[in-house]
């Protein structure tokens, strides 16, 4: 019986040891930063940009560990078909997009957003609303420069 009770001793002391040690390490991963995943996108801006031309989605972010990829992509406000969708490495923090063929109305207004589909649960960012105009002009300045300007300013002079 003594065996019994020092045995005894000996397992309630190692368990408490044990559960004292798992206690350390869950208070720890607790006191860790969490991670607040971050993604702020720079451009487009607001526009209007003109049929035919080139746009790029422009990105930074924090808070994501790794390099995972993510999923660019150009809507119609009110759809949630995307005119444009490509993936990239988070890290590369630019996308170009063209701003041409079906599904691109005068009339619409358009957005872009950044998703990272490999954490969970996903992380969606939506950019700045822009919208689209009918024409682009080359103007010679005073210099002799070529300068893009939209219709849309031509036609709010008027």
């Amino acid at each position: 019986m003594p065996n019994f009770i020092i045995n005894s001793k000996i397992s309630i002391t190692l368990m408490m040891r044990v559960f004292m040690i798992f206690i350390t390490a869950v208070g720890l991963i607790n006191a860790l930063p969490m991670l607040v995943p971050e993604i702020h996108i720079v451009s487009p801006g607001p526009g209007p940009w003109a049929v035919g031309s080139q746009q790029t989605i422009s990105w930074w972010a924090s808070g994501i560990l790794g390099n995972p990829y993510v999923t660019v992509a150009v809507y119609k406000v009110g759809n949630d078909t995307p005119l444009i969708a490509n993936n990239k490495p988070l890290n590369t923090g630019t996308s170009k997009f063209l701003i041409s063929g079906p599904g691109w109305s005068l009339k619409s207004t358009y957005y872009t957003q950044i998703c990272v589909i490999s954490i969970s649960p996903p992380f969606c960012t939506n950019g700045t609303t822009f919208r689209i105009t009918k024409h682009r002009f080359s103007v010679f300045g005073p210099n002799i420069k070529d300068v893009e300007i939209n219709s849309y300013l031509i036609e709010s002079l008027f």
